[in-house]
């Protein structure tokens, strides 16, 4: 894991729940751009589905976070998810073990409560139930691509017609050449009862990182594991997850800098996992009915 990452998981719940009340740490900072100055993240309905399948994921126990001296705190932490079935839900690997991946132990129940879906007021959310990591990439091998994690939740909140999951469609590099995506999250800073959007970004070509992105999408801390999507038939097909930033500055920047591009892992990473998608396609099948009493 390169110690210069700066990851978009929020640290301190309490300051990210609060928005601007609190500000998270400053290790935890990515980047905004915006010719214009201006924030470009706007509110996306979260009762338009399948955006109500996106949900925000809180570690049960605190987990290491790398400051910028590479010294470890404990904190619990708080990321974007979201459903890609009806009991499995996509995030990063940091989000849910944190950033010491040489210590992550298998035999540990890394515990997290996934909460999604708009309350009839539109505040708060509506479903919440808890989970345990079931798939991860190998992050112990220093590599910013595999930073996703697969969490199979005790309850199938997916299953729910008025959730539903997001539908995982991988892409070739090359498709972006003249595509722009969008993505979706809960980023700390911003009122946690809306879902956060921004249109018109690009995803760039990293040498010799294949399976990681470049990006000019606006990300801030809590927009770890938010999902990076094209529309198609009016409809998300997500080809990539937000990860983090090699380098950070504190205010929305006018003009793209390479060096200051947001990371986007590319969902073939997870697509490729035959055991993942093997868990996918069982979960999509089987009858999630509740037995009648």
């Amino acid at each position: 894991m390169r110690p210069n990452v700066r990851r978009l998981a929020c640290a301190a719940i309490a300051a990210c729940a609060l928005g601007q009340a609190l500000l998270p740490p400053p290790a935890a900072r990515a980047n905004v751009f915006s010719p214009d100055g201006a924030d470009p993240r706007h509110v996306q309905a979260r009762v338009d589905q399948p955006f109500d399948a996106i949900g925000v994921v809180d570690t049960d126990d605190a987990v290491p976070l790398q400051g910028d001296d590479d010294h470890l705190t404990y904190e619990r932490m708080e990321a974007t998810a979201f459903l890609v079935s009806p009991c499995y839900v996509l995030t990063n690997f940091h989000a849910v073990f944190g950033d010491d991946a040489a210590r992550v132990d298998r035999r540990k129940r890394y515990g997290v409560t996934f909460k999604v879906g708009a309350r009839n007021n539109g505040r708060g959310f509506a479903a919440r139930a808890h989970g345990v990591p079931l798939f991860w990439g190998d992050m112990a091998r220093n590599h910013e691509q595999a930073d996703w994690a697969v969490v199979r939740l005790d309850h199938c909140l997916g299953a729910d017609r008025r959730i539903g999951w997001l539908d995982l469609s991988p892409r070739p590099i090359t498709a972006f050449s003249s595509q722009l995506v969008s993505v979706a999250g809960f980023p700390a800073g911003m009122d946690e009862n809306h879902l956060w959007r921004a249109d018109g970004c690009h995803l760039l070509a990293r040498q010799g990182e294949p399976s990681l992105w470049s990006s000019d999408c606006a990300a801030s801390p809590g927009a770890s594991g938010s999902p990076v999507f094209l529309m198609e038939n009016g409809a998300p097909k997500v080809v990539g997850l937000m990860e983090g930033a090699e380098e950070d500055r504190p205010d929305i920047l006018r003009q793209f800098d390479p060096q200051l591009a947001n990371l986007v892992v590319d969902i073939a990473a997870v697509v490729g996992d035959a055991k993942v998608m093997a868990a996918l396609d069982a979960d999509r099948r089987a009858d999630h009915t509740e037995p009648s009493a």
